[in-house]
C-alpha cells in the first residue's frame, strides 16, 4: 500500500468516489501538481507532500482483507498527535459515552460559557478514522469558537450502514437535549464522509420529528453515494486525495449497506436527493476546486437553495479535499475556518 497525500499531510481521510480509472502518468510526468494561484503558504505544505506521492503509483486496497491494516495505520500516533494539538490548540479531551455511542469532549481552556455547543463527524470513507486520529479538526474549531465540540466516534462501514451511523449520531444529538441543550443551541459540522453524515442524520431527526439543529457546516462533503456528478470525471486527475476509485467505490458500497443499489439513493445516505422543501438547518458547505467532490458541493447547494432554504457555498481556489486541516495555518485554511465559525455563531442562539 502506498504512503498518499494523506500520511504527508498527517490529516487527509479517504472518502468514497466513483472516478474512472486513472491513466498513469509517464514516470518523469507529475502526477499532480500545486497551482500557482494557491497562497506561499499553502504551497510551501503541498508541493513536498505532493512530490512525495508522485514516486508512487496508486494501488487497489481490498477491503475485506486490508480493512483492519487500513483502520490501524489511521490510528497509529493518535495518542501523541492528541497531547500535541492539545496543547496548540488548548483544549482538554475527555472520553464519554452518550446514550451508549463513545465520543470525545473537547472544551476550550477558555471556553465561553453556557450551554451552545457543536457535534463533530469525522471523515474516513465510513470505513476508517475515529475521534482520536481526528482530533486535530475538532481541536481547531473548540479554539475557534470557544465552544464544547462532541466528537462522535461512531461505528465503522461495512460494521455499521447509514441507517447504522446515522442513528448513532442522532443518539448523541438526543442525549444532549435530554441533559439541558436546546437545539438551537446546537450545530453539526463534519468532514469528508463526515460531512455526508451530520446532512443524512439532519434529515433523519426531521423525519423522526426531532428539533433540529441550529446549524450546519460540511467540509468538503459527500453528498452522493452515486457516480453523477460532473467532477467524477472531469477533475478525477486533478485530486491528490480522492485518487483510488476502486478502493473508494468499495467504501461508498459498503455504507450503502446489503442493499446498497437502494441504499445508494436514499436521503440519509445521500442527502442531495433529500426533500429541501421542508424545513432544514442553515447549511454552508466549504471545499476546493482540485476536488473530485466539486460538482456534490455545487448540487447540494442547488438543491437546498431551489427549495427556499438558507445554504452557503464557500469554494477555496486550488485546494484539495478537506484542507481546512491540514492547511489550517495558511491564508486559505484561516479563512475557511473563519467563515466557518462565523457561520456557527451567528446562527446558535444566544445563552
Amino acid at each position: 500500500m502506498r504512503v498518499s497525500i494523506k500520511a504527508a499531510c498527517a490529516a487527509m481521510l479517504l472518502l468514497p468516489s466513483a472516478a474512472p480509472a486513472q491513466q498513469a502518468p509517464a514516470e518523469d510526468e507529475p502526477r499532480f501538481t500545486v497551482p500557482d494561484s494557491v497562497s506561499p503558504e499553502a504551497r510551501a505544505i503541498l508541493a513536498p507532500a505532493l512530490a512525495a506521492q508522485r514516486q508512487a503509483r496508486p494501488q487497489r486496497v481490498n477491503l475485506g482483507t486490508d480493512l483492519l491494516s487500513i483502520r490501524a495505520m489511521a490510528e497509529q500516533g493518535a495518542a501523541e498527535r492528541m497531547a500535541a494539538v492539545a496543547d496548540r490548540y488548548r483544549v482538554v479531551a475527555t472520553p464519554a459515552t452518550l446514550d451508549g455511542v463513545p465520543v470525545l469532549r473537547v472544551v476550550p481552556r477558555d471556553a465561553a460559557r453556557g450551554k451552545r455547543l457543536l457535534i463533530y463527524v469525522h471523515g474516513g470513507g465510513w470505513a476508517t478514522g475515529s475521534a482520536r486520529s481526528s482530533f486535530r479538526t475538532a481541536a481547531i474549531f473548540a479554539d475557534a469558537t470557544k465552544l464544547e465540540v462532541v466528537s462522535v466516534d461512531y461505528g465503522l462501514a461495512p460494521e455499521q450502514d447509514f441507517r447504522g451511523v446515522t442513528g448513532q449520531v442522532a443518539a448523541v444529538y438526543r442525549a444532549l437535549l435530554a441533559a439541558g441543550h436546546d437545539a438551537s443551541r446546537i450545530g453539526l459540522f463534519g468532514d469528508s464522509a463526515g460531512g455526508n453524515i451530520i446532512l443524512g442524520t439532519t434529515l433523519r431527526l426531521r423525519d423522526e420529528g426531532q428539533p433540529l439543529p441550529a446549524a450546519l457546516v460540511g467540509l468538503s462533503p459527500c453528498t452522493d453515494l452515486g457516480a453523477e456528478g460532473d467532477t467524477r470525471r472531469t477533475l478525477a486527475d486533478a485530486d491528490p486525495v480522492l485518487d483510488v476509485p476502486e478502493t473508494l467505490e468499495a467504501m461508498r458500497l459498503a455504507y450503502a449497506g446489503e442493499d446498497a443499489a437502494a441504499g445508494m439513493l436514499h436521503p440519509w445516505a445521500s442527502p442531495v436527493r433529500g426533500d429541501y422543501r421542508k424545513p432544514f438547518p442553515p447549511t454552508l458547505i466549504q471545499g476546493g476546486t482540485r476536488e473530485l467532490l466539486l460538482s456534490d458541493f455545487v448540487r447540494q447547494y442547488q438543491v437546498m437553495r431551489g427549495a427556499g432554504r438558507e445554504a452557503m457555498l464557500d469554494l477555496y481556489e486550488g485546494m484539495p479535499h478537506v484542507f481546512m486541516s491540514y492547511l489550517a495555518d495558511t491564508p486559505e485554511g484561516r479563512q475557511a475556518i473563519a467563515t466557518a465559525r462565523d457561520f456557527l455563531l451567528a446562527r446558535l442562539a444566544a445563552d
